[in-house]
């Protein structure tokens, strides 16, 4: 567990940054400040600052290291990319801070299978305090992780869908999720859509993680060339054992179209034995099935103001409190035009309006 910050000043043997930590070091634990290098005991490399790329096509990218890299970066940017038919993360943002991702067009991994060759937005080594908004992920492996993220990192209002595995198209892999690597913490994701929202256990979990005013579907859209099916672990929000004080206000969760008997609307909470399908699935194991939830994960989970397609109702723990427009914005973003924001309104007679990501990829002619 790790955070990039950004020294602000040294006096004797005080450093202060230009930013808070998110969560505590102890040094009982070992903690200790370390400068970055390129190569192991080397020398120290200092961070990219104020760069930019935009407007760019990348495609092709080969040998597990994907098409754009923005490592040990900072006040830095991708803006107006295309990044198409990678093996390895699409797009990698590793050991940056307080760098932007936007408006750009993330899809079709030559790669779909477990192991790292097909993910589209990569988060690793402490990234801390950036931005992802208004991009599309489609046709990867896994949509995005975030790898031993540093927390602060905000991913707002971005569509990612159709995420899979090449030899396995049944089962629903993670959409939007803080894991992959231990531990990504206090990362927020507003306002997006996606297939679902999951923290998986491989190699680590995370802690407060807050999932505000999203759009989560809980099935693949399979948009052509793709065939998926939705067979195996279907859920609008899951979290596996490990993943422990989440918290999930105002979001919308399935669609209207749910068959009650059949699909995602069978039930609210898909619990042990983990034989229906439902809305969540919280505190399970995907490689054990005979495994009972994990308690922790469901004494620390806070579930606020959602509404979902099974019960057609906003959940309350006790009474109904008023959900704020934005956790990071003041006001409604440019890119919006006259479009309704928030455009999740969970307690609204309209629950989903457009999200220009969205709306951007249906316009497409071909994906």
């Amino acid at each position: 567990m790790g955070q990039v910050m950004e020294v602000q000043s040294v006096s004797g043997s005080t450093v202060s940054f230009s930013t808070p930590f998110h969560i505590d070091f102890l040094t009982a634990f070992a903690a200790q400040l370390v400068r970055f290098s390129d190569q192991d005991n080397g020398p120290v490399v200092p961070s990219v600052k104020y760069a930019g790329v935009e407007d760019l096509y990348l495609f092709g990218g080969s040998g597990g290291q994907g098409n754009i890299w923005l490592a040990n970066a900072a006040y830095s940017w991708i803006k107006n990319i295309e990044s198409d038919f990678q093996d390895g993360p699409s797009v990698a943002i590793d050991a940056s801070f307080r760098s932007i991702l936007r408006d750009s067009y993330v899809h079709t991994t030559q790669t779909p299978y477990p192991g790292g060759g097909g993910y589209g937005i990569s988060f690793s080594y402490y990234s801390a305090d950036n931005l992802v908004e208004n991009n599309i992920v489609w046709n990867m492996n896994k949509v995005m992780v975030m790898r031993a993220s540093g927390g602060g990192n905000v991913i707002g209002y971005n569509y990612m869908e159709d995420g899979w595995i090449g030899n396995y198209t049944g089962w629903v892999e993670t959409g939007l999720n803080a894991s992959h690597m231990t531990t990504p913490h206090y990362e927020l994701f507003e306002g997006n859509q996606s297939f679902n929202f999951d923290g998986d256990n491989t190699w680590g979990n995370a802690v407060y993680i807050t999932v505000f005013r999203n759009n989560l579907t809980g099935k693949r859209r399979s948009i052509a060339p793709l065939v998926l099916t939705d067979q195996d672990n279907r859920r609008a929000i899951g979290l596996m054992e490990g993943h422990w004080w989440y918290s999930f206000v105002g979001n919308v969760l399935g669609t209207p179209d749910e068959d009650p008997l059949t699909s995602l609307g069978e039930v609210y909470d898909a619990s042990f034995p983990w034989t229906a399908t439902g809305i969540w699935r919280l505190g399970y194991n995907p490689e054990n099935w005979n495994a009972a939830a994990d308690p922790k994960v469901l004494s620390t989970v806070i579930r606020e103001g959602n509404f979902d397609y099974a019960t057609n109702l906003v959940h309350w723990s006790s009474a109904a409190q008023t959900i704020p427009a934005s956790l990071y914005l003041s006001g409604k973003p440019a890119f919006f035009g006259s479009n309704p924001w928030p455009w999740v309104d969970p307690t609204g007679a309209t629950k989903v309006s457009t999200l220009p990501a969205r709306a951007r990829f249906d316009a497409m002619p071909e994906h």
